[in-house]
């Protein structure tokens, strides 16, 4: 019974060095700032992809992991929906892509790295199949000076 009291200790180390080891892969660094990778990343490209990118590329890894969540917006369209100036997109998923499929009764789980829309000029818009919400992609100019503005804030 005391041998077991003395490997408590070791064994809850061991818990804390592989809990912080997991934690850890799912962050990088950038700049000094630590920056949790969104799980559609992880999703659409794979941990060995993420790894390469964290040593290789840091820079287009912060672009992918802010495109991943700030490049649409799932919102209700209502009237804007029937709109015939509103550009729309069609989803078309990429074959290499690892995510789970569009769900339209669960628009807020779309993995825009999945289907991989271009941003154009104007905003443009899917619906969603779940009453009158909408997918919406950003505009290129909206989108890059969103990111601008974030890679920015961490080079002061």
């Amino acid at each position: 019974m005391k041998g077991t009291y003395r490997l408590l200790p070791l064994l809850m180390v061991l818990c804390f060095i592989s809990t912080t080891a997991f934690s850890q892969s799912e962050n990088f660094s950038y700049q000094g700032t630590t920056i949790e990778i969104n799980q559609k990343m992880l999703d659409h490209y794979g941990q060995d992809y993420i790894q390469n990118l964290k040593s290789k590329n840091p820079d287009l890894l912060l672009y992918l992991n802010f495109y991943s969540t700030h490049a649409y917006k799932v919102e209700h369209l209502g009237e804007k929906l029937n709109a015939s100036n509103i550009p729309s997109f069609n989803l078309k998923k990429l074959d290499r892509s690892n995510a789970s499929d569009y769900d339209p009764l669960h628009p807020e789980q779309f993995n825009v790295l999945a289907y991989s829309p271009t941003l154009k000029e104007n905003q443009q818009v899917f619906k969603t199949g779940n009453g009158d919400q909408g997918i919406v992609l950003l505009s290129k100019k909206s989108f890059l000076k969103a990111f601008n503005e974030y890679k920015s804030s961490f080079l002061k």
